[in-house]
């Protein structure tokens, strides 16, 4: 009953690891104690990115050694051994061979074992994953009833491996996703079901700041005038109900581009806000990681300038400061010599910079540049006030 104990612990401790990576040392200890082993070694290795060893009872150096070995020279006996398969190493070759081994000399006596079990778990072009467990030298070998424990393991091991690295490209993809929305210069609030915000940009965040026309608190979005409040209400309800609802193939495929749109009205002289709202599906809150948001709503500035980034400018096209300087005044509404003296700089030094910066963005002509930056999808917050929320709301407020 004590090594199904250990078993179920193991395995219990592997896929908590899922969850906090911190714990996988424990887990790997956990491993080891199940299969009655005094070390353990988990290595992965992947054709793109860092290699993983995660080990117990190993020191720093023993498990440097062991990653050479494993990355570099794998004898050809764990080749052999099926994938999926744990495997004592004295099935694979004898103890005389072993100790004229190279991984036994440079990787297994520096770590003071001898005895083991190696379980070959996953194998592919892109992927490699090695369990091996190992007893102290002087130890005795290991049974068919710790091969048996290490097996079954194993398998669980495999699995909990890709739910982690799906959390991590998930969690990856998510924040990617989260810090372009920060940096639009549209408003964007992603919604729940009851229509309440649970995500909001910075740009959104300074626009109800302003108190013209946007109210958006803990529990709601919504506008000042009250004809205003309704037709937002009612096109974020309209939203959340048809994506709510079950739709054949072919309205499904026209979810994500289904809008419901009104206006949010300003004081004058200021143009209306434009808000546009859109309903989520799975796919689009699964790989936001928004699990909770129904409906996303757009806000625009018809009159808002644009905001151009100048280190962007710089870095895409190679611009230097002043020919970025110089674009960005331009894109912003600037005309040649309105720009010039925003720069404390002459016409003809102005020429010569647009000259430049036309031949850098194989454009002839400013009003074609200005629409080529814009196209380029380098608008940013710009003068957008720093200073936000977490762009959480607490329903609790």
């Amino acid at each position: 009953m004590h090594r199904v104990d250990a078993i179920h612990r193991a395995i219990q401790h592997i896929y908590e690891a899922t969850l906090d990576p911190e714990n996988w040392p424990g887990a790997i200890a956990s491993v080891a104690q199940a299969g009655c082993a005094h070390k353990a070694i988990l290595h992965a290795a992947a054709s793109s990115g860092p290699n993983l060893a995660i080990s117990s009872g190993f020191r720093a150096d023993d498990v440097i050694r062991l990653r050479q070995e494993l990355e570099h020279r794998l004898p050809d006996w764990i080749e052999a051994i099926p994938t999926g398969t744990a495997l004592r190493q004295t099935s694979a070759i004898s103890d005389d061979e072993f100790r004229k081994s190279d991984l036994y000399n440079i990787a297994v006596r520096p770590a003071g074992g001898f005895y083991g079990i190696v379980a070959p778990l996953l194998r592919g072009p892109d992927h490699r994953i090695l369990l091996a467990i190992a007893r102290n030298l002087g130890s005795a070998d290991f049974t068919a009833e710790d091969v048996r424990a290490t097996n079954l393991i194993g398998s669980h091991l495999v699995t909990a491996l890709k739910v982690w690295q799906r959390i991590a490209d998930s969690e990856g993809r998510a924040s990617a996703a989260f810090e372009a929305i920060e940096r639009l210069s549209v408003g964007v609030v992603f919604l729940d079901e009851k229509m309440r915000p649970v995500l909001a940009n910075p740009c959104a965040e300074a626009l109800a700041r302003s108190r013209d026309g946007l109210l958006l608190e803990a529990h709601r979005l919504s506008a000042i005038r009250p004809d205003d409040a309704k037709n937002l209400a009612d096109a974020i309800a309209s939203a959340t109900r048809f994506g709510g609802a079950r739709h054949d193939a072919p309205e499904s495929a026209t979810l994500a581009s289904s809008a419901w749109k009104c206006l949010i009205h300003r004081d004058p002289p200021r143009s209306p806000l434009i808000a546009r709202v859109i309903p989520v599906g799975p796919p689009y809150r699964s790989s936001m990681d928004v699990a909770s948001a129904r409906t996303i709503v757009f806000i625009m500035e018809p009159d808002r300038p644009p905001a151009i980034d100048a280190p962007s400018l710089s870095s895409t096209f190679g611009f230097t400061h002043r020919e970025a300087a110089l674009a960005a005044g331009l894109v912003q509404g600037a005309d040649l010599r309105q720009a010039a003296r925003q720069m404390n700089i002459g016409i003809g030094t102005a020429r010569s910079y647009l000259k430049r910066v036309l031949s850098k963005t194989d454009t002839h002509r400013q009003a074609e540049l200005v629409s080529f930056l814009l196209r380029s999808s380098l608008q940013t917050l710009g003068d957008r006030p720093a200073e936000r929320q977490n762009g959480v709301y607490d329903r609790n407020v």
